[in-house]
């Protein structure tokens, strides 16, 4: 399996961080693992949700501020 999952590279750390939510697809379309922290760690839209919260009383955020991947696993047969 592969997939495009929008991903922003950091010089500072050593995976990407990941630009979409991640709990709507199967996380072995990562093509990465890092064997001490889950995906969660490097998921943005939980940061931006913790920000708006703090900043401005709220953690909503727009559906078109990340990307959204969809994904439709074979059936079995």
């Amino acid at each position: 399996m592969c997939a495009y999952i929008p991903e922003v590279n950091s010089r500072e750390l050593s995976y990407p961080l990941i630009a979409c939510r991640i709990d709507t697809f199967d996380h072995e379309l990562f093509e990465w693992q890092n064997p001490d922290a889950s995906y969660e760690v490097y998921d943005l839209t939980r940061d931006v949700a913790m920000i708006l919260k703090e900043k401005e009383g709220h953690e909503n955020i727009n559906d078109n501020t990340f990307s959204i991947i969809m994904h439709w696993p074979p059936k079995d047969s």
